[in-house]
């Protein structure tokens, strides 16, 4: 019986937008805060966001993040590990994730690069990506992205994204196809004064319509900023749009930063994020 719900409850968990992290999934609390608009950040996070973001960094950074389920159920918790790295002509990035148990798991190892054209960032990154499920047995593929980040002015910038744009796929015994998403995102950044950004993002995928986010971060002290976000969450039986919401926190102490996310999602409860992470300088 408890097998039974586990797995209807993944399936539930899996119909909830950005969740099932084979797919385009936003890693760091930061991103959470502001609705999963992070297609302009530019942190360490953006080596599973928008890889392009790693050039904001300026030596190295290393992260952690756990995002708990809406329905705190913990097999289906996703762990995050990310490396950025100054090298010779750009930035190099590793991302490892994990998602899920023995009855249902995924993992993900990326590799990305990034550089910058004088003011225009870009990207690629390639994704080993493995399920492990009863009828499925165990597959891998590969997925690639390509990411750009430019500053179109003092205030506002420009982020584009597409993940798996070779649309890569796996089959189960009887050559059924699953599809991993073909996502694409493409989001603006608008910083009018210093302590506060406001964020807009479309993200769409080839099986689904587009999902509109918004977000906005204020900084209330040099250490401490506030955020919250909306996101497109899906229609209900009587084609009602419905949205999720979103609120977080981050701190700064000296080279390390702590955020922290949470995400209403409708009739599913509250899910929550956190992050740490560390840049050197």
């Amino acid at each position: 019986m408890m097998r039974i719900l586990l797995v209807f409850s993944f399936l539930v968990y899996l119909s909830l937008p950005a969740q099932a992290q084979i797919d385009a999934y936003q890693v760091g609390a930061k991103g959470w805060g502001i609705g999963n608009a992070t297609a302009t950040l530019a942190d360490v996070w953006a080596v599973g966001n928008n890889p392009a973001g790693m050039t904001g960094i300026e030596k190295y950074a290393v992260g952690f993040s756990s995002h708990s389920s809406p329905l705190l159920i913990s097999n289906f918790s996703v762990f995050n590990l990310a490396y950025v790295q100054n090298v010779k002509k750009g930035m190099a990035g590793i991302q490892i994730s994990r998602f899920g148990d023995k009855i249902y798991s995924e993992t993900k190892a990326g590799l990305a690069y990034a550089y910058k054209f004088e003011k225009l960032s870009v990207a690629m990154k390639a994704n080993f990506v493995q399920i492990a499920q009863s009828s499925l047995g165990s597959q891998a593929r590969l997925t690639f992205e390509f990411g750009a980040q430019v500053p179109l002015s003092k205030y506002l910038k420009l982020g584009a994204h597409i993940y798996n744009f070779t649309q890569s796929a796996f089959k189960d015994n009887a050559g059924t196809r699953y599809d991993i998403p073909t996502t694409i995102s493409l989001g603006l950044a608008y910083q009018p004064i210093e302590s506060l950004s406001l964020f807009g993002e479309a993200r769409a995928t080839l099986q689904m319509p587009v999902s509109p986010r918004v977000g906005v971060a204020y900084r209330l002290h040099k250490n401490i900023t506030v955020r919250t976000g909306l996101q497109a969450d899906g229609k209900t039986a009587n084609n009602t749009q419905t949205f999720a919401q979103f609120g977080g926190v981050g701190l700064v102490f000296k080279q390390m930063h702590i955020d922290y996310a949470l995400a209403s999602q409708s009739g599913l409860g509250v899910g929550h994020h956190i992050s740490l992470a560390w840049v050197g300088k």
